[in-house]
């Protein structure tokens, strides 16, 4: 299923108001098991852009089109794409490798809940 968000003009104001829709309806998509593909490149071009202004039937101007799915409950998940460890992709101007690798190493454990928000 296919969903296109759409506001009453094409100014930040109703980008901003199409996050926010996009936001509560990809909540809402989790808590019910449906998957969510945001497919920002039909908004992009400006031939796409009015050709959607068109099928709205002036309704509205078309911020985001998102593709909804439930996953087959039979099938394996895919999976994961491996990731290299922060440290191994980004340099911090200023800082040592091993600084870089103390940082990464908090990060992890931050998120494990090992260490709590207000740790310093």
């Amino acid at each position: 299923m296919y969903a296109i968000l759409y506001g009453p003009n094409d100014e930040p104001a109703s980008w901003i108001q199409a996050g926010r829709a996009l936001s509560a309806m990809w909540l809402y998509a989790v808590a019910h098991n449906i998957a969510v593909l945001p497919l920002s490149a039909a908004v992009e071009e400006t031939f796409t852009r009015q050709s959607l202004y068109r099928m709205l039937g002036g309704l509205g101007y078309a911020q985001l089109a998102v593709r909804l799915g439930i996953a087959d409950p039979n099938q394996e998940a895919t999976p994961h794409t491996p990731r290299l460890p922060a440290s191994e992709t980004i340099t911090i101007v200023g800082l040592t490798r091993t600084d870089a690798a103390t940082a990464s190493r908090g990060s992890r454990q931050r998120r494990s809940g090992r260490i709590g928000p207000g740790y310093r």
